[in-house]
């Protein structure tokens, strides 16, 4: 014998489907958010090596002379060469 739909079990499977697709967009933020953070790990990683590979460029032995004899210097070099 076949069971009739009742409004009661059309709201229960209209809430049965809303929580499944929360579920799936939870676990799809979750994945998403984990990709990012990975992706920004590896971002930050190549920045500061680019910034040392760009400012090694610049240094001379003069250069490395001041740098080492004066912390000031280093840090006033550091800002430019972020600039």
């Amino acid at each position: 014998m076949p069971l009739k739909k009742t409004a009661k079990t059309e709201a229960s499977n209209e809430e049965e489907s809303a929580d499944t697709a929360d579920i799936y967009l939870e676990e799809y933020f979750k994945r998403s958010q984990a990709v990012g953070e990975s992706v920004g790990k590896d971002l930050k990683e190549n920045v500061v090596k680019a910034i040392e590979a760009f400012g090694n460029g610049f240094l001379t032995n003069e250069l490395m002379k001041i740098l080492r004899a004066d912390e000031k210097e280093c840090h006033i070099y550091y800002e430019e060469i972020l600039l």
